[in-house]
């Protein structure tokens, strides 16, 4: 077996799995996780590829984001609670849509978004 640099042959695995999830996407059903699992698996195969430095200024900054980011959205729920009293983050609609709709009600608006309605 030849000796190939990582991530050489890996980063055409990833591309492979988010042209699958695309087609899931499409297909199938209207979220699908394959398309996050490629695009985060080629962005950490790059950041590791840059070595020890990059690896821990990626920990840093992505950390130091998401903090911030579940801080803020914690602080507005706790603001719109107390302004408003009790909010919900559930959407009824797309909760009935899921328990009792068909794979079409489901996929179409994906269709008419495009104009292939």
């Amino acid at each position: 077996m030849r000796s190939r640099p990582w991530p050489g042959i890996y980063l055409w695995i990833c591309l492979i799995l988010l042209v699958e999830g695309f087609l899931n996407f499409v297909f199938v059903m209207e979220y699908d996780i394959l398309m996050s699992f490629a695009v985060t698996a080629i962005i950490v195969s790059l950041i590791i590829k840059a070595g020890d430095r990059a690896i821990k200024w990626a920990f840093i900054s992505f950390g130091g984001i998401n903090f911030v980011f579940y801080l803020g959205v914690t602080l507005l729920i706790i603001a719109l609670q107390q302004s408003r009293g009790n909010i919900s983050l559930e959407d009824i609609n797309t909760v009935l849509l899921y328990q009792h709709g068909t794979w079409w009600d489901i996929v179409s608006p994906i269709f008419g978004s495009y104009g292939l309605r």
